[in-house]
């Protein structure tokens, strides 16, 4: 039965929805709801294609809880076919999930896009596979994150395939990748182009290319790792996303060349849509071909604006949670490096790391470059008379490689200078593998050589030449301002550099060396932020043997069957450590200094969890004079050990008191609240437990921990009177894969007792968290710090200790750029 035009009722809400990419001119989209309209449960409301002011069909219909459904019209009850578009958060990060198109088999479900919660019902799509128009980057309530899935991932494209067959373009045909796993979409075009079911020169010649690519390696690649096809929001270009920590050298070549061939289309049908000539109907194989070198020798001249944009635009990553970099100081100039080269539009997966020494001026690069084998390996036949012949050219696979590390070491040198006007040096290292081991071009040159000429050759685009395709040793010579170092063999392929050519020497050893070898003095700002004077003094990991821990272990282990024995063989070897002091040399010599004149304040004994835990001192310690001497790991586990043995077995007094020195011990390791915690709980002080359990939250930035604390948290709060903001923890903790079970249970009984049916929408569970002085972990204060560590640490060149403090925030600061930019900080370990 045909859809009928509804006229939509007068008082009705309607949410209408901006252009969208694929939308026909005059169409109009909004989301409905309300004024009478038949509505199931959960609804939130009508996906409407106007067809005049109060007129159209319905097209689609949102329920709460993520999903869309396709109808042509109003519904009493809800669907029983699957949705269309569902919504499902990561199970390791509640503030962000992923968007996915549904078939009419489980198997179909495919990954449309990321989202990321900002705030209460402030969503914005990461990365999705398609344009989003107006929307990218935009702060959408879920009503609108929904029905725009639900246009751009599945409408618009359906209805577009069934409406304008005739005017398809080479981008609806790179387009399809993405509507399969990758190893079949590849053979699916290769096989329809052989059974004469495609014709266009664009299919014919994307199924060359990607049987060059080896799509049987492919597959074999596939079926061991399973990975996605996804296109990056900030390229456009195509990414094959698995975890390359299973990936052998050689798969990773295989990834490298069939990615490459995929993004080769894709730059050949970006630029032929901005030449006006992207139609099916007009592309030739030859045409292709040309287009495909041409998107191989035009990589430096993206670069060419780079210098100019550096004075004129602002860097989005050199403020982070309030705290701010120098401008033109080692965050700045990381970040800003890359950003540039996250951004580079490039035919292969660019993978590299980075070192810059802001201060000294210097800026080292290190990227694999691609081998013979990711190369094309067709060009139009000059000899032919017809126009469409295409000649093999797989004999030019090495020098073409050659020719391509040659240009991608220019456009890396260039965007190394872009990266702060104090850069007055930049190597760049490329190598044959992704560790970095065997080298086969170094780039040196200082910026006035640069700016002198070789910026100038890029400018001129002289480095995209169609002479200069396989011309290398034209490239050498536009590269001679520079100190270039690399082999040739007799195919003219680069060969590893060996002898002293292969040495290069890790860029910044002192810098970067491990935290407890770092005896370097800290500056006065780090030292009052800190709590200590020299670097190594913030380890918290490296403390030696634990003379103590061999008893702990054989004490423990009569806790089950033997409670007493256990309990009193901890309290002895609490009152051995008492005696020793878990340090006694260092504190009776910070005990003697202490009794000198203008002597410096006795250390005060700590334990930290973790270094982050170090870093919160900052938080709770007001005096910025204070210094530490930390104790040993099993100091502060007999306490929670004897806290634990004691509330277990109906003691729960003693518990506390032994979980209020762990507290005093460790002021902000997490575990020591819950286990005080535990206690009050025994006792029956449901309002002191929450209190604990909430200045635990206050510390904790690892998502298993936090949200077992929220876990707990629920249950005193809903004990303690505060049923509604219980309800809220449960809702944060079942997003922890191994309390799930547990704690939908409970939270089912707790909704039962309040007479609900649904949880609690994401904005009155804040409000409910608010009012109850419960933070959302990780903390922004606690973030604040980090972010203010990362930055400070990291412009004064204390980059060990930017690292150990930046990675908290790498959970939280959802940037490519600086992800990298946080991995650049750590030792090159693996780079010859």
């Amino acid at each position: 039965m045909a859809a009928q035009e509804k006229k939509l009722p007068l008082v009705c809400h309607a949410m209408h929805l901006d252009p969208l990419p694929l939308q026909a001119a005059g169409a109009r989209y909004a989301v409905c709801w309300g004024g009478g309209m038949p509505e199931p449960e959960g609804s939130l409301g009508y996906l409407i294609s106007f067809t005049g002011k109060r007129t159209g069909y319905v097209i689609g219909w949102v329920r709460d809880g993520g999903y869309v459904y396709a109808c042509d019209d109003y519904l009493t009850d809800v669907p029983s076919d699957a949705p269309i578009i569902s919504a499902a958060r990561w199970s390791d990060n509640p503030t962000a999930g992923r968007l996915s198109v549904c078939g009419k088999a489980a198997s179909e479900e495919r990954m449309v896009s990321e989202y990321r919660c900002e705030k209460a019902d402030a969503y914005v799509l990461v990365d999705p596979v398609s344009d989003v128009g107006s929307y990218r980057g935009r702060a959408l309530s879920l009503r609108g994150l929904l029905a725009v899935a639900y246009l751009t991932f599945y409408y618009l494209p359906v209805r577009v395939r069934a409406t304008d067959v005739p005017g398809k373009t080479m981008g609806d045909v790179v387009a399809a990748f993405l509507d399969l796993p990758p190893a079949d979409a590849v053979d699916g075009l290769i096989g329809e182009v052989r059974s004469g079911a495609r014709t266009s020169g664009f299919e014919r010649y994307a199924a060359r290319i990607l049987g060059d690519a080896n799509p049987v390696a492919f597959r074999s690649f596939a079926a061991r790792h399973e990975p996605t096809l996804r296109r990056l929001g900030s390229t456009k270009l195509f990414w094959i996303a698995c975890d390359l920590s299973e990936v052998r050298e050689e798969e990773f070549d295989t990834l490298m060349a069939m990615e490459g061939a995929l993004n080769r289309l894709a730059l050949i049908a970006d630029r032929a849509r901005e030449n006006g000539a992207d139609a099916l109907s007009a592309t030739s194989e030859a045409f292709c071909a040309d287009e495909d070198w041409h998107a191989l020798r035009a990589i430096t001249d993206q670069t060419a604006s780079l210098l100019k944009r550096l004075a004129q635009t602002e860097n989005p990553l050199l403020q982070i949670y309030g705290a701010t970099g120098a401008r033109g100081g080692e965050w700045d100039v990381r970040t800003r490096l890359t950003g540039i080269l996250e951004r580079l539009v490039l035919p292969y997966r660019l993978t590299y790391r980075i070192a810059v020494n802001a201060a000294a001026g210097t800026v080292t690069i290190a990227a694999k470059t691609p081998g013979a084998q990711a190369m094309p390996r067709w060009v139009c036949d000059a000899q032919s008379a017809k126009t469409e012949q295409l000649a093999p050219c797989a004999d030019h696979a090495e020098v073409a490689a050659s020719a391509y590390a040659l240009r991608l070491a220019a456009a890396l040198a260039t965007a190394g200078f872009s990266a702060g006007a104090g850069v007055s040096h930049v190597e760049v290292r490329l190598f044959e593998d992704r560790a970095f081991a065997r080298p086969l071009v170094v780039l040196d040159v200082d910026r006035q050589a640069f700016i002198m000429s070789l910026f100038d050759e890029v400018r001129k685009g002289r480095f995209s030449e169609q002479r200069l395709t396989w011309g290398v040793s034209g490239l050498r010579k536009l590269l001679e301002p520079a100190q270039l170092t690399c082999s040739l063999g007799p195919r003219l392929g680069l060969k590893p550099l060996e002898g002293a050519a292969a040495d290069l020497p890790d860029p910044d050893p002192v810098r970067t060396q491990p935290v407890w070898e770092d005896e370097r003095a800290l500056t006065p700002e780090l030292a009052e932020l800190l709590r200590a004077d020299r670097v190594c003094e913030l380890d918290v990991y490296h403390l030696g043997e634990d003379p103590f821990a061999d008893r702990l272990r054989e004490a423990i282990k009569h806790a089950g069957s033997n409670p007493a024995e256990a309990a009193q063989q901890l309290s002895d070897l609490l009152g051995v450590m008492d005696l020793v002091d878990d340090g006694g040399l260092d504190a009776a010599s910070d005990a003697e200094a202490g009794s000198a004149p203008d002597a410096a304040p006795a250390r005060r004994p700590l334990y930290c969890s973790s270094g982050l835990a170090r870093l919160a001192m900052a938080l709770v310690d007001e005096d910025t004079s204070a210094r530490y001497r930390y104790v040993y790991d099993s100091r502060f586990d007999v306490l929670i050990s004897l806290a634990n043995l004691c509330t277990d077995n109906n003691d729960a007094e003693h518990g506390l008191a032994y979980a209020r020195q762990a507290l005093d011990l460790g002021p902000t390791s997490p575990h020591a609240y819950v286990t005080a915690a535990s206690a009050e709980s025994e006792l029956g002080e449901y309002e002191q437990a929450a209190e604990l359990l909430k200045d635990a939250l206050a510390y904790d930035a690892e998502p298993a921990s936090y949200t077992y604390t929220y876990y707990r948290l629920a249950y005193a709060l809903w004990r303690a009177g505060d049923p509604l903001a219980g309800l809220a923890c449960y809702q944060r903790a079942v997003v922890n894969p191994r309390l799930r079970d547990m704690a939908q249970e409970e939270m089912e009984a707790l909704m039962r007792e309040l007479g609900m049916t649904e949880p609690l929408d994401d904005g009155r569970a804040a409000e409910a968290l608010d009012e109850a002085g419960v933070v959302i972990a990780p903390d922004d204060e606690l973030l604040a710090l980090a972010a203010r560590a990362l930055i400070t640490a990291a412009d004064a060149g204390y980059l060990n200790l930017a690292y150990a403090f930046g990675s908290v925030l790498e959970r939280v600061v959802h940037n490519d750029a600086f992800a990298t930019a946080l991995q650049s900080l750590k030792p090159w370990a693996g780079v010859s």
